[in-house]
Protein backbone atom coordinates (compact mmCIF):
# COMPACT_ATOMS: atom_id res chain seq x y z
CA UNK A 1 0.00 0.00 0.00
CA UNK A 2 2.93 2.35 0.92
CA UNK A 3 4.55 1.59 -2.98
CA UNK A 4 1.15 2.07 -4.54
CA UNK A 5 1.26 5.65 -2.70
CA UNK A 6 4.53 6.34 -4.21
CA UNK A 7 3.77 5.26 -7.54
CA UNK A 8 0.27 7.51 -7.31
CA UNK A 9 2.31 10.59 -6.33
CA UNK A 10 4.57 9.65 -9.30
CA UNK A 11 1.64 9.57 -11.48
CA UNK A 12 0.20 12.87 -10.12
CA UNK A 13 3.59 14.50 -11.04
CA UNK A 14 3.38 13.10 -14.50
CA UNK A 15 -0.37 14.28 -15.14
CA UNK A 16 1.04 17.89 -14.34
CA UNK A 17 2.63 18.09 -17.73
CA UNK A 18 -0.91 17.79 -19.53
CA UNK A 19 -2.69 19.93 -17.27
CA UNK A 20 0.00 22.88 -17.01
CA UNK A 21 -1.27 25.59 -17.40
CA UNK A 22 1.45 27.55 -18.74
CA UNK A 23 1.80 25.35 -21.61
CA UNK A 24 -1.78 25.90 -22.26
CA UNK A 25 -1.26 29.01 -22.60
CA UNK A 26 2.07 28.94 -24.88
CA UNK A 27 -0.43 26.58 -27.15
CA UNK A 28 -2.85 29.80 -26.84
CA UNK A 29 -0.71 32.11 -27.95
CA UNK A 30 1.33 29.74 -30.86
CA UNK A 31 -2.94 29.64 -32.06
CA UNK A 32 -2.75 33.19 -32.21
CA UNK A 33 -0.21 33.52 -34.56
CA UNK A 34 -0.84 30.84 -37.08
CA UNK A 35 -3.22 33.51 -39.01
CA UNK A 36 -1.29 36.60 -37.84
CA UNK A 37 2.77 38.22 -38.19
CA UNK A 38 3.71 38.50 -34.50
CA UNK A 39 6.19 41.32 -34.10
CA UNK A 40 9.59 40.70 -32.85
CA UNK A 41 9.62 40.56 -29.52
CA UNK A 42 6.70 38.46 -29.77
CA UNK A 43 8.58 36.39 -31.76
CA UNK A 44 11.62 35.90 -29.40
CA UNK A 45 9.16 34.93 -26.46
CA UNK A 46 7.43 32.08 -28.43
CA UNK A 47 10.79 31.00 -29.56
CA UNK A 48 12.14 30.69 -25.90
CA UNK A 49 8.69 29.04 -24.65
CA UNK A 50 8.59 26.59 -27.14
CA UNK A 51 12.21 25.63 -26.58
CA UNK A 52 11.55 25.41 -23.17
CA UNK A 53 8.82 22.60 -23.99
CA UNK A 54 11.56 20.43 -25.06
CA UNK A 55 13.34 20.25 -21.93
CA UNK A 56 9.71 20.22 -19.72
CA UNK A 57 8.87 17.06 -22.25
CA UNK A 58 12.35 15.71 -21.17
CA UNK A 59 11.32 15.64 -17.47
CA UNK A 60 8.33 14.48 -18.12
CA UNK A 61 9.09 11.76 -19.82
CA UNK A 62 12.07 11.30 -17.54
CA UNK A 63 9.78 10.78 -14.79
CA UNK A 64 7.10 8.52 -16.77
CA UNK A 65 9.88 6.49 -17.37
CA UNK A 66 11.28 5.93 -14.03
CA UNK A 67 7.07 5.27 -12.89
CA UNK A 68 6.75 2.28 -15.22
CA UNK A 69 9.85 1.00 -14.00
CA UNK A 70 8.47 1.48 -10.41
CA UNK A 71 5.54 -0.33 -10.89
CA UNK A 72 6.99 -3.56 -12.41
CA UNK A 73 9.94 -3.72 -9.93
CA UNK A 74 6.72 -3.32 -7.16
CA UNK A 75 4.78 -6.04 -8.21
CA UNK A 76 7.63 -8.09 -9.28
CA UNK A 77 9.16 -7.59 -5.98
CA UNK A 78 6.07 -8.30 -4.20
CA UNK A 79 5.76 -11.55 -5.80
CA UNK A 80 9.12 -12.58 -4.75
CA UNK A 81 8.90 -11.54 -1.34
CA UNK A 82 5.52 -13.84 -1.20
CA UNK A 83 7.24 -16.71 -2.08
CA UNK A 84 10.24 -15.85 -0.30
CA UNK A 85 8.07 -15.46 2.72
CA UNK A 86 5.18 -17.22 2.79
CA UNK A 87 4.79 -16.64 6.84
CA UNK A 88 4.83 -13.05 6.22
CA UNK A 89 3.25 -11.00 9.26
CA UNK A 90 1.18 -8.16 8.85
CA UNK A 91 2.01 -5.13 11.06
CA UNK A 92 -0.16 -2.00 10.86
CA UNK A 93 -1.63 -2.42 7.48
CA UNK A 94 2.39 -3.65 6.00
CA UNK A 95 3.68 -6.22 5.48
CA UNK A 96 6.43 -6.54 7.77
CA UNK A 97 9.94 -6.55 5.70
CA UNK A 98 8.42 -5.69 2.66
CA UNK A 99 11.31 -3.77 0.63
CA UNK A 100 10.54 -0.45 -0.92
CA UNK A 101 11.18 1.47 -4.40
CA UNK A 102 14.73 2.31 -4.78
CA UNK A 103 15.83 5.37 -3.46
CA UNK A 104 18.42 6.13 -5.99
CA UNK A 105 15.14 5.88 -8.50
CA UNK A 106 13.41 8.34 -6.25
CA UNK A 107 15.95 11.00 -5.75
CA UNK A 108 16.42 11.04 -9.77
CA UNK A 109 12.21 11.33 -10.27
CA UNK A 110 12.39 14.26 -7.38
CA UNK A 111 15.33 15.98 -9.45
CA UNK A 112 13.44 15.59 -12.41
CA UNK A 113 10.51 16.93 -11.06
CA UNK A 114 12.27 19.77 -9.74
CA UNK A 115 13.84 20.71 -13.30
CA UNK A 116 10.31 20.15 -14.56
CA UNK A 117 8.92 22.70 -12.24
CA UNK A 118 12.20 25.57 -12.50
CA UNK A 119 11.85 24.97 -16.51
CA UNK A 120 7.76 25.75 -16.06
CA UNK A 121 8.19 29.09 -13.43
CA UNK A 122 10.55 30.25 -16.56
CA UNK A 123 7.96 29.56 -18.94
CA UNK A 124 5.18 31.48 -16.70
CA UNK A 125 7.18 34.47 -16.87
CA UNK A 126 7.41 34.55 -20.64
CA UNK A 127 3.59 33.96 -20.85
CA UNK A 128 3.59 37.15 -18.58
CA UNK A 129 5.82 39.02 -21.02
CA UNK A 130 3.32 37.45 -23.80
CA UNK A 131 0.68 38.77 -22.34
CA UNK A 132 2.00 42.31 -21.64
CA UNK A 133 3.37 42.56 -25.13
CA UNK A 134 0.58 41.44 -27.13
CA UNK A 135 -2.37 43.74 -25.18
CA UNK A 136 0.14 46.64 -26.05
CA UNK A 137 0.30 45.22 -29.82
CA UNK A 138 -3.54 45.45 -29.89
CA UNK A 139 -3.65 48.64 -28.30
CA UNK A 140 -1.52 50.25 -31.08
Amino acid sequence: AQERKKIERLKTDIDVFDQDENIKELKKFLGMFRELEPSTPVKKKLTKGINLLSYLRRYSNQMARITRQSEGEITQGFTEFMMENPDVRVVDGFFEGFPTLNAAKMTEFEEASEKYQERTNVLGSIIEELKSLTSVEEEE
